[in-house]
């Protein structure tokens, strides 16, 4: 039997690692030869039996040894030593290779090897001195080996000498010989801890015996990858172990140098623990090489006392942010220092509540710590399982530690149970804005970004609301283009065991709308300049404060942003204008000055677009007067004349009054504005008398001298009234009637008007006001004729405003939105405002820089939603303004953040089939669920994907009930085939549902008619393109005929046309046949009948079509006009005389000569 034992060896005591490879061999082929011995027999010079030069090593087998019962005797070849003590000498030249032959042995020795030795495994030209004890040496000479040994204590002492490298080496201690097979070799590879080749490490084997002393050293030295080898080792005749280990033989020393390695086999402590270092039961070896040892490289490791390089390994465990301390289930965890599968810590490193942890300091030790050079997997685990995930934050795993300590070597934990943060952001007046990245920061952890909602609210939560954020401390931010966003919290947020609310920004737009408009004076003339407006936001959270000079908000930094934005009003007409960030507000004027106004505010204005036309009216408190005198045209006062104040621009009766007996008038308590002033008196007509002119207007003074002179009308009258249109019992009031340029008055209350002393003559009445249009409005002709004229009526048709309305947007999923617009046209007709028109009269408009975006022209009488739709970028605003006829402008905005919102167009894939050609058809429905149609050309927001965009989809989505669109072909190549409409989408796919197929209808087109005939052959076309097909599959079309002499011609198997050939031959019989369409859709088919007519004319007199007969002159078919007499009558009795006379009697007539020709 032949084997190899590797076994690992702790001293208890010293603690000290070694590696002890035990060899036992027994040899079988080549064997020593045993004999008897006397148990005190002696290698003596002069022993009869040995020859000179020979020497006897022998083994006495009363030691604790397990061997036979014999002695073996082993016979060498021998250098002659000089005497030692107590040593037999032996004198002499070593004997030549082959001097020692059998023969010169005694009866019973065998001559087992001679030769010439080699080496044994000692490195060349090294000097060993250092064996067990002081008696001891090795000494080296040529190419031999000798071991001497001096027993001391003993009866007799011995020598054993001659011990050869090659083949057989011999060892002698007190009364025995040992004997080993060498020649080979031991090889393994040498790691640091984690894998990492030990390359230059110096390796010993000492061949120990048993405990025997002395022993014999070897040394290899690792290579770069590791590596190393022993060759010619010795093999063990019984059990007797190598160790290899780090014993240095040169300086007896049991420990490497400081910057060495302790070389061991390493293992872990039952249940995965830290290293140790352990046996191993022994292996095969016999005559064999020896491979595979691995071997661990130790720079030290303190806890057992391997002095040497040894490092601290120390960092921290953290949540995002540095939450602390750490909370329960996450502290009091530990990190554990791992290679080969083993801990390089006796116990785990524990971190508390402050999330540090640190391995072993060994101050004393070289390099200060415990953990030796290597490549280590740093792993940290919370207190309770399952509550944290902890990964490394800092640093990847594996660490090297190699000089140095591996410090802040840190871990980020992540709590297995997640959180959310909301809030919301919002511009001023608590406007919410939408499209906003709001990120939550934490140290050590990636950025988690949310986007905030069209009416600015946000929360961490994904799309199906499960929060986001793990345990931690955060820091939240919020952007977006265009914005300066601020948070309305201060510090970071603590998330511990709850979600977090109610945490805002603030963002204001870095671009500014105009809120604009006029504070008039009553008449809306002239206007008041100088006075202060404020655009305050319409409300605010509870840190916002109005005060008499600002309104501000104080963000969590503790920055105060002043929100109120104020401007004042310009002459001549009191326009104004603010610039406002983005945001609803509530306008009013200054209460400071002698005003009040109407209204007195403007309240909640979304100012995300220019808002114009915010107008006020500004009422004086102060009153004001117009005075003046009436006089008649012969500048006699007139007393009673009814004195009319209107404002301006409405007509609206303010005050009146009645001239006193000298004429004169004073209207007061009149607030500052525009007048028109209208004096009315039964029989006269009133013109202006002096420079002034109208509207009269008052404040800051007086208005005085606005003098009239009354002209008599007596003579005719003439009288009407001004009516509503839509109400012909409700007079006008105010309505400037003239009748000629050179009379005018105003109606009264009721709307009704009076011209005195009209002469006679032809006039034309008309009538005026700047709210109506009145009818008819080219006037009505007037004939006075020395009688009065009454009852003459004008309709009056109000100019109401047209209103332009949002009805919703669209996200279109890609970056842009659709916004549809409607309107409401008050007035009672439909108008027309010109798309762009921009004046003081119309307005028709979007703002810069594309005024036109498909607006109407037209603009229907009432409410009509959706007129027209418009896509533009998310970062645009759009605002369509309309004005008509001079009234206040009306505006609607849209932005991607709007409120109003549409309802998608819900798509859907019905089905699909495979068509003749191969391919697919796919037929898909839409429902437009909002209340008008919505018109979207293809494009980026109606198209199929893949291209082409265009496969014939809608492009006007009708409102209502699902509609089913016809088929859509796409090819098995493309795969799918996808409609997206304004972000809705749907696919249809070669698996999704089949199509229940119905059957095509043919439709031959009916009966042809009748056919005339054109020449000698006809032409008629046969069209079936009235067939359908109830799922709009493409039909294939056949065509054929029972017709005599006929063909058909058709061009292709798609066309729903052909040719019916009709030729010369037949007979009656072909007058009338038919033609057969069949129509198939690829599976299921219809044919249908078409009947041929054939007119008289396609028939000759004897009844053959397309014959050549024909009746003659004289009716005969085919006659030739044979029946004509020589005079061209038919049947007539003319006939030729002899003289080829048509009718002659065969007579000479004068002057003919008879000539007889004969022979």
């Amino acid at each position: 039997m032949r084997r190899l034992s590797l076994s690992l060896h702790v001293d208890p005591f010293t603690r000290l690692f070694s590696l002890t490879l035990l060899l036992i061999g027994l040899l079988t082929q080549e064997c020593f030869a045993q004999v008897w011995v006397p148990t005190n027999a002696k290698a003596s010079r002069g022993d009869p039996n040995i020859p000179n030069g020979i020497s006897i090593s022998w083994r006495n087998p009363s030691q604790n040894q397990a061997l036979p019962n014999q002695s073996a005797l082993i016979v060498r070849s021998l250098s002659y030593l000089s005497q030692a003590s107590n040593c037999f000498s032996f004198v002499g030249p070593a004997p030549a290779a082959g001097a020692v032959t059998q023969a010169n042995l005694p009866s019973g020795v065998e001559l087992v090897w001679q030769g010439a030795p080699v080496y044994d495994g000692f490195t060349n030209e090294q000097s060993f001195t250092h064996l067990d004890s002081p008696s001891q040496a090795v000494l080296r000479g040529r190419t031999y080996y000798y071991a001497v040994r001096i027993a001391s204590g003993s009866s007799w002492s011995y020598c054993a000498q001659g011990v050869e490298s090659q083949p057989y080496s011999y060892f002698s201690n007190d009364r025995n010989i040992l004997g080993w097979r060498t020649g080979y070799s031991i090889s393994g590879t040498l790691t640091l801890p984690g894998g990492d080749p030990a390359a230059g490490v110096r390796i010993y084997s000492n061949h120990y015996p048993s405990g025997i002393s002395p022993r014999l050293y070897f040394t290899s030295i690792s290579q770069t990858d590791g590596s190393f080898s022993f060759q010619n080792m010795p093999a063990a005749f019984g059990t007797y172990p190598h160790n290899i280990d780090y014993k240095d033989p040169q300086t007896s020393s049991s420990t490497p140098p400081a910057d060495g390695y302790w070389v061991c086999k390493p293992s872990c402590l039952s249940g995965g623990g830290s290293f140790s270092c352990a046996s191993t039961t022994p292996v095969e070896v016999t005559t064999s090489d020896i491979s595979g040892i691995t071997l661990k490289a130790i720079s030290g490791w303190p806890y057992s006392g391997l002095s040497g390089l040894a490092y601290r390994v120390s960092g921290t465990v953290a949540l995002p942010g540095g939450v602390t301390p750490l909370p329960s289930g996450l502290s009091n965890g530990t990190v554990r220092v791992r290679a080969d599968g083993c801990d390089y810590t006796v116990s785990p490193l524990n971190y508390g509540t402050n999330g540090i942890y640190a391995s072993t300091s060994y101050p004393s030790n070289p390099g200060g710590g415990s953990i030796p050079k290597g490549t280590y997997q740093l792993i940290a685990s919370p207190q309770t399982s399952g509550t944290y995930t902890i990964e490394p934050s800092n640093f990847n795993n594996p660490q090297t530690i190699s000089i140095g300590h591996l410090e802040n070597r840190n871990f980020l934990a992540s709590s297995t149970s997640r959180y959310s943060i909301s809030g919301k952001v919002f511009r001023p007046g608590m406007l919410g804005l939408g499209g906003v990245s709001v990120t939550a920061s934490a140290s050590g952890q990636a950025d988690i970004t949310v986007q905030s909602q069209a009416d600015g609210t946000y929360s961490f939560v994904d799309q199906f609301g499960n929060p986001l954020l793990p345990v931690g401390i955060y820091t939240l931010s919020a952007s977006k283009s265009g914005y300066n966003i601020s948070n309305m919290f201060s510090g970071a947020l603590s998330i511990v065991s709850a979600n977090i609310t109610a945490k805002d920004f603030v963002a204001i737009s870095n671009q500014t709308v105009q809120i604009s408009g006029n504070i008039w004076f009553p008449g809306h003339v002239n206007g008041l300049a100088g006075q202060a407006l404020f655009a305050d936001p319409a409300a605010m959270p509870a840190n916002f404060t109005c005060s008499a000079g600002s309104c501000t908000i104080t963000t969590g930094s503790g920055s105060v942003i002043n929100l109120r934005v104020s401007a004042a009003s310009q002459a001549p007409n009191g326009a104004f204008v603010l610039n406002v960030p983005e945001g609803l507000y509530n306008l009013y004027p200054s209460s400071a000055g002698n005003y009040s106004y109407s209204p007195a505010s403007h309240t909640n204005l979304a100012a995300t677009a220019n808002l114009p036309g915010r107008d006020f009216e500004a009422i004086s408190n102060a009153r004001f007067s117009i005075s003046g005198v009436v006089r008649d045209d012969n500048n006699q006062p007139l007393s009673g004349v009814a004195i009319n104040v209107f404002k301006a621009q409405t007509q609206e009766l303010q005050e009146a009054t009645y001239t006193s007996s000298d004429g004169s008038y004073t209207v007061g308590d009149l607030p500052q504005g525009a007048y028109d002033v209208h004096p009315l008196l039964l029989n006269y007509a009133f013109q202006i008398s002096g420079s002034w002119t109208q509207p009269v207007i008052v404040g800051p003074n007086n208005a005085s001298g606005r003098n009239f002179t009354g002209i008599s009308t007596l003579g005719e009258t003439v009288s009407g009234k001004v009516v509503r249109i839509e109400d012909p019992s409700t007079g006008v009031p105010g309505v400037n009637v003239q009748l000629d340029a050179s009379l005018q008055t105003s109606t009264d209350q009721n709307g009704n008007f009076v011209f005195s002393n009209v002469s006679n003559g032809q006039y034309t009445l008309t009538a005026s006001h700047p709210n109506y249009d009145i009818f008819p409005s080219q006037g009505i002709q007037v004939l006075v004729n020395g009688s009065d004229i009454d009852n003459l009526v004008l309709s009056a048709r109000e100019i109401k405003p047209v209103i332009p309305i949002l009805e919703g947007v669209l996200d279109n999923q890609n970056g842009t939105f659709t916004a549809c617009f409607g309107y409401d046209n008050q007035n009672q007709i439909a108008v027309q405002i010109t798309p762009g028109a921009s004046d003081a009269t119309n307005v028709n408009t979007f703002g810069p820089p594309l005024p036109i975006q498909g607006q109407p022209l037209d603009f229907q009488i009432g409410r009509v939603p959706g007129a027209f739709c418009v896509t533009a970028d998310n970062s645009v605003s759009l605002t369509w303004t309309v004005r008509y006829r001079g009234l206040q402008a009306h505006a609607a905005t849209a932005t991607s953040a709007s409120i109003e919102r549409l309802e998608p167009i819900a798509l859907q894939g019905v089905c699909v089939k495979r068509n003749i050609a191969g391919n697919f058809e796919a037929r898909f429905s839409y429902h437009n669920p909002n209340p008008f149609d919505i018109h979207t050309a293809v494009g980026p927001n109606n198209r199929f994907i893949p291209a082409p965009e265009d496969r014939g989809q809608p492009t006007s989505f009708l409102w209502g009930n699902v509609m089913l669109m016809p088929s859509i072909e796409f090819s098995a190549e493309e795969g799918s085939l996808t409609w997206s409409v304004h972000g809705s989408q749907a696919t249809v796919t070669p698996d999704s549902a089949a199509c229940q197929n119905q059957a095509p209808v043919a439709d031959a087109g009916g009966s042809y008619g009748t056919i005339s005939c054109s020449s000698a052959e006809t032409q008629i076309t046969i069209s079936a393109a009235a067939s359908s097909d109830p799922d709009g599959d493409q039909l294939i079309y056949a065509f054929s005929t029972q017709c005599p002499n006929s063909s058909i011609v058709h061009s292709s198997t798609i066309s729903p046309q052909a040719t019916l050939v009709l030729s010369a031959a037949g007979d009656t019989s072909t007058a009338s046949c038919q033609v057969t369409v069949t129509v198939s859709d690829g599976a299921l088919q219809d044919t249908a009948v078409a009947s041929i007519f054939l007119a008289p004319s396609c028939f000759d007199c004897r009844g053959t079509p397309y014959g050549a007969a024909v009746v003659d002159d004289c009716g005969i078919c085919a006659g030739g006009n044979q029946a004509k007499d020589c005079a061209g009558q038919c049947f007539g009795p003319a006939r030729p005389d002899r003289f080829g006379i048509c009718g002659g009697d065969g007579t000479l007539p004068p002057g003919c000569i008879s000539t007889n020709y004969s022979d």
